[in-house]
């Protein structure tokens, strides 16, 4: 399949949006940060982590590259199948462009076949006329009989 400059870029932005969503991943990750460790914590064998202020933001950034994603993918998974559409009408065309030529010569085969089959029964009528007339017979009176009008 032939691939497009249109395809092409929407590839490119998916790979785009694929790093800047890992990218805010990453970004998130870095919002918690552990804080020191009170007594009341080593007591129970837990941390307290805190959280940056920036971790909503990394979030909205995260699911806005995630829908990005979506959309170009989606678009060029529509792309494709236009396409492949296109190449199946193409085809189809092509075979109905077959189809109606072999009907066409099937249909001059069968003239051909019943002219044939027209030309072997005068063969034979005149055969079987050949045998009725008497041996020494002139042909040339029946061509001087058959090429005058007929009275009017």
């Amino acid at each position: 399949m032939d691939v497009g400059r249109a395809e092409l870029e929407l590839v490119i932005r998916m790979a785009e949006h694929t790093w800047l969503s890992k990218r805010a991943l990453k970004f998130q990750h870095a919002c918690y940060v552990p804080q020191p460790a009170t007594p009341e914590t080593k007591k129970t064998g837990t941390a307290d982590i805190g959280i940056a202020n920036d971790l909503e933001r990394w979030l909205r950034y995260q699911a806005f590259h995630n829908r990005e994603y979506q959309r170009a993918s989606k678009e060029f998974l529509d792309r494709r199948k236009q396409k492949m559409k296109a190449e199946i009408g193409f085809e189809r065309q092509q075979l109905e462009k077959a189809a109606h030529t072999l009907k066409t010569e099937k249909h001059e085969l069968a003239i051909a076949t019943a002219k044939l089959k027209k030309q072997l029964l005068e063969l034979k009528l005149s055969n079987q006329i050949a045998k009725l007339l008497p041996p020494n017979f002139d042909t040339s009176s029946l061509d001087s009989l058959f090429s005058t009008a007929p009275p009017a």
